[in-house]
């Protein structure tokens, strides 16, 4: 979560992008079929960052609040051995100032817990993202390529489907998992990213989440161009209310609250997988033609989204949950 402080600096920390040893090539506009195996993000010891300080929160509908917790820096199988494959794996990333109880991870967690039996992995980073932002965007690359090598020891481990992993991040990890998805050994199955960070990154930057990162992105953009991209990422890039602050029913802190409505919209589309049709099209009067005119492809947009969606969706939501208006969005 980006903090108003970003707003009121009108993002004066992109300045300090002195840091970055050499200008990216953005290699994502390369066919995705042609990039997976080709290239890797490659892990380095520039930062401070180290497995150890990645802990794998696992939580179950059997014990929904009280995680069994993993590090790829202990011996032995991860989690002892004791995690059903069988089910589906949901991972959360958290991004800047976050941590497993802040309101990202915790509300996605007890969405997919309330209504489905799922397992639900929260890599938590915490111990090193509460420092200054700037140093945490620096960290978005060694980050993902650790948590993409738990990813692996664990399919390794288990044998499990890398269809059913769904990897979903919120603003700077986002990106992260992006980047997880360059460094699996195998096509993760599907990355969201939830507004993805603006501050200091670029659709020029190589270490951002894109549509080579899993075989299906999608992408819901509620602050775009202020905290969050309003750039298309995905393979399929969602813009409710514009995709812009603010968002309906934010009030003064609206860049905080349009940043974290695209949460708001994911959690409820978990419990309510109708809640939001958005209509396919390439700029906002072309949504409400189409809308008023009953025509245009249409898909959920959220958990229950079509994994065959190409291109930009639009939709409205209303105020206060729930946010959904259903086959009125």
């Amino acid at each position: 979560m980006i903090p108003e402080v970003l707003t009121a600096l009108g993002f004066g920390v992109v300045a300090v992008c002195g840091w970055r040893k050499k200008k990216y090539v953005l290699k994502c506009r390369e066919k995705v079929e042609e990039y997976f195996g080709v290239y890797r993000q490659r892990s380095t010891t520039e930062y401070d960052l180290k497995e150890k300080d990645v802990i794998y929160k696992l939580y179950t509908i059997d014990d929904p609040d009280t995680p069994k917790c993993a590090r790829t820096s202990e011996p032995g199988k991860l989690y002892g051995g004791d995690i059903d494959v069988t089910k589906p794996i949901k991972m959360i990333i958290h991004g800047w100032n976050g941590n497993p109880d802040s309101y990202f991870p915790k509300t996605i967690r007890k969405a997919y817990l309330t209504a489905c039996d799922f397992n639900v992995i929260i890599a938590d980073w915490s111990t090193e993202s509460h420092v200054m932002y700037n140093r945490d965007r620096r960290f978005v690359k060694e980050l993902g390529a650790i948590i993409a090598r738990f990813i692996d020891r664990l399919q390794d481990e288990t044998k499990f489907d890398m269809d059913k992993l769904h990897i979903i991040g919120h603003s700077l990890g986002a990106h992260v998992c992006g980047v997880v998805g360059l460094n699996t050994r195998l096509p993760v199955g599907r990355i969201t990213g939830l507004d993805p960070a603006n501050p200091m990154f670029s659709v020029d930057d190589d270490d951002r989440l894109c549509a080579a990162s899993a075989k299906f992105v999608d992408v819901i953009h509620t602050c775009g161009r202020a905290l969050g991209m309003y750039a298309p990422l995905g393979h399929a890039d969602f813009y409710p209310n514009h995709g812009t602050p603010r968002q309906p029913g934010c009030g003064l802190s609206a860049g905080k609250h349009s940043h974290e409505r695209a949460v708001d919209y994911f959690a409820e589309s978990i419990m309510n997988p109708d809640a939001f049709i958005a209509i396919k099209g390439t700029k906002w009067h072309e949504y409400k033609r189409r809308r008023s005119s009953g025509t245009g492809e249409s898909t959920p947009m959220g958990e229950s989204v079509s994994h065959s969606s190409r291109g930009k969706y639009w939709l409205k939501t209303a105020k206060t949950a729930p946010f959904g208006l259903g086959p009125r969005s």
